[in-house]
């Protein structure tokens, strides 16, 4: 076989698995929720498995994937502080709310607007949850100021915008001057 054509026999034989793999996936993706969707729950029309998956509703915890970034049950509108911060509080959670000089554990998956996620901590990892003490700067100011308020048990939407995330710098897969989004779950507050 020629070069060439073993290069589109390559392309062409990884194109089809990637096609294959995709299609038989079988499963409805978004964050919150890592409850595997098997048997009858499947049955679903190809209008439920295309559309953009919803917080809140019985869905797994996302693979990492570029799509639209999950809307939350109700379309609430967000609350924004005198900084630009922007969030939606999910689920209030129970007992002390996290402030500065708090230590909290918390879970997250982090998109950008595009709905490509470039961060991600989630409790299927079999990681330990992201530790942190507020007020001491070792975070994004976004989630200094997002975070407070939390409580254990809480689920919030980070809307952070470029001056309280990375700003003109890139980091990693995050352009400059990005827009962030974080799906937050609170663990615990100490």
């Amino acid at each position: 076989m020629k070069r060439r054509n073993v290069k589109q026999y390559v392309c062409h034989t990884l194109a089809l698995g990637a096609v294959c793999l995709l299609a038989g996936c079988g499963e409805i993706i978004g964050p919150g929720d890592s409850t595997a969707i098997s048997g009858s729950e499947q049955d679903v029309s190809q209008s439920e498995v295309l559309s953009t998956p919803t917080i809140g509703a019985a869905v797994p915890t996302p693979e990492v994937v570029a799509g639209p970034v999950p809307t939350i049950a109700g379309n609430p509108e967000p609350t924004t502080t005198a900084s630009g911060l922007q969030y939606i509080d999910i689920a209030e959670g129970e007992g002390t709310p996290a402030a500065a000089g708090s230590n909290v554990q918390v879970f997250y998956v982090g998109y950008l607007p595009s709905g490509e996620i470039f961060d991600q901590l989630r409790p299927d990892s079999g990681r330990d949850p992201f530790t942190l003490k507020l007020g001491q700067g070792s975070v994004i100011p976004g989630w200094e100021e997002g975070l407070q308020g939390m409580k254990p048990g809480g689920k919030r939407r980070l809307i952070i915008p470029p001056e309280l995330g990375y700003g003109a710098q890139a980091i990693g897969s995050i352009p400059p001057n990005s827009t962030l989004i974080f799906d937050v779950d609170m663990v615990s507050v100490k």
